[in-house]
């Protein structure tokens, strides 16, 4: 987790009612287990809290990843930018049209299929 997702965590654990559980599905990245965030996450008002993490070899499952490529296979290709500001300009905008009209997230892989690649996955991996 960088700064930054500590500020997303503090936000979200600021306007989430106490008694609810929170979780947060994050990529298998050794980052989010760094010193400040495990302290953050180790405190007694943290109890609540509970990250799961996708795993290696699975990026397909990252919904992060998968909104990036809608967003460049939707927007910036058709667009030529010259600054970094011109792009998020354009996603900007791209993103609040898409926000306008939302439609829901559907799998396509069957879980069958997902569950497999995941095992092979670790198969390799171990």
């Amino acid at each position: 987790m960088s700064s930054k997702d500590l500020r997303d965590f503090n936000f979200i654990d600021a306007r989430v009612a106490k008694d609810l559980g929170t979780r947060g599905v994050l990529d298998n990245l050794s980052a989010h287990e760094a010193a400040p965030h495990a302290t953050w996450l180790a405190h007694a008002k943290r109890a609540r809290w509970y990250l799961h993490f996708t795993p290696t070899s699975s990026s397909w499952l990252n919904l992060v990843e998968s909104r990036f490529v809608q967003i460049t296979n939707r927007r910036p290709k058709e667009g030529t930018f010259f600054s970094v500001a011109q792009f998020k300009d354009a996603t900007r905008h791209w993103t609040k049209s898409w926000n306008e009209d939302p439609q829901p997230f559907i799998w396509k892989k069957p879980a069958g299929e997902m569950i497999t690649e995941v095992k092979r996955g670790r198969e390799i991996l171990a």
